[in-house]
C-alpha cells in the first residue's frame, strides 16, 4: 500500500512540534533534514488521511450553511417569502432539504461513487462490496448531516453569521482534538461514523462496513442521530418565535 508524502518546513523549536505530530494516527513515519535553523520534514500518511479528509467537508458545509438563515433574514427574503402563504415550518425544512440534497450530492455521493469505480478499475483493492460501501457512504453523508443541522440550528439562535459558524467549528474541533482529554466524548460525537482517533483500538464505522468486520460501538450512530433530530427540532421551534 501506498503512502501520501508532505513537506513541511518549521522554523524554532522543530523537537516539540514532531513529538506532537509523530503521535498522530494518520502517520506512519517522518524524515528529518535540518539546515540552519529551518528543518524540513516528509511526512509519509497512511489512509487513515481518508477519514481525515472528512475534516475539510465538515468545515465546507460550516462556511456553505452559515448565511442560509442568517443572509435571508438580513436581506428580507424570509419576511418576504412568509408573508405568502407559507408557514414557518415549511420555509426551514425548505431550506434544510434542498442544502441537503445538494451538499451531499456534490460532497459525498458523487465523489464516493468516483472513488469506488477508480478503485474498481484501476487499484489492487478491486472491487469492494456493493452494500458495505453504501454503508460507507451512509455514514459519512450522516456524518456531513450533523453538520448541516448543527449550523441550520446556529442560523436560528444567532444573527451573526460569525457565531453561527465558530460555535459549530469550535465543537468539531473539541470532537477532534478532546478524545484524549474527554475520551468518553468520541462516542457521542459524529466524527467515529468516519474516522477513529485511535484505529488500533476502535474503527470507525466506516471501515467496519467496508471491511466486514464487527462494529465497535453502535452509540456514535445513534446519538449522531438523535442530534440531528434534536437540531432540526430547536431550528423550527426558534424559527417560529421570531421577530421579522
Amino acid at each position: 500500500m501506498g503512502y501520501l508524502v508532505y513537506s513541511v518546513t518549521l522554523k524554532g523549536d522543530a523537537q516539540s512540534a514532531y513529538t506532537q505530530i509523530h503521535q498522530q494516527p494518520w502517520v506512519s513515519g517522518i524524515k528529518v533534514s535540518r539546515e540552519g535553523d529551518q528543518t524540513t520534514w516528509q511526512v509519509s500518511v497512511t489512509d487513515e488521511v481518508a477519514a481525515k479528509d472528512q475534516m475539510f467537508v465538515a468545515i465546507g458545509v460550516m462556511i456553505i450553511m452559515q448565511r442560509v438563515l442568517v443572509g435571508e433574514k438580513h436581506s428580507g427574503t424570509a419576511a418576504w417569502v412568509l408573508s405568502k402563504p407559507v408557514t414557518r415550518t415549511a420555509f426551514v425544512v425548505s431550506r434544510l432539504v434542498v442544502n441537503s440534497i445538494a451538499i451531499l450530492l456534490t460532497a459525498v455521493i458523487v465523489p464516493g461513487v468516483i472513488v469506488y469505480i477508480t478503485l474498481g478499475l484501476f487499484s489492487d483493492f478491486g472491487w469492494l462490496s456493493p452494500f458495505g460501501f453504501i454503508a460507507a457512504l451512509l455514514m459519512i453523508s450522516l456524518h456531513t448531516f450533523y453538520w448541516i443541522t448543527m449550523v441550520l440550528m446556529m442560523g436560528t439562535l444567532s444573527e451573526s453569521s460569525s457565531v453561527v459558524i465558530a460555535v459549530p467549528m469550535a465543537l468539531f474541533f473539541l470532537f477532534w482534538m478532546g478524545a484524549d482529554v474527554i475520551p468518553g466524548l468520541i462516542y457521542i460525537s459524529p466524527l467515529l461514523l468516519t474516522f477513529s482517533p485511535a484505529p488500533e483500538q476502535m474503527a470507525p464505522l466506516t471501515v467496519s462496513f467496508i471491511t466486514g468486520e464487527p462494529v465497535f460501538s453502535w452509540l456514535p450512530l445513534i446519538s449522531t442521530l438523535v442530534f440531528c433530530a434534536i437540531f432540526i427540532a430547536v431550528a423550527i421551534w426558534r424559527f417560529n418565535r421570531q421577530e421579522f
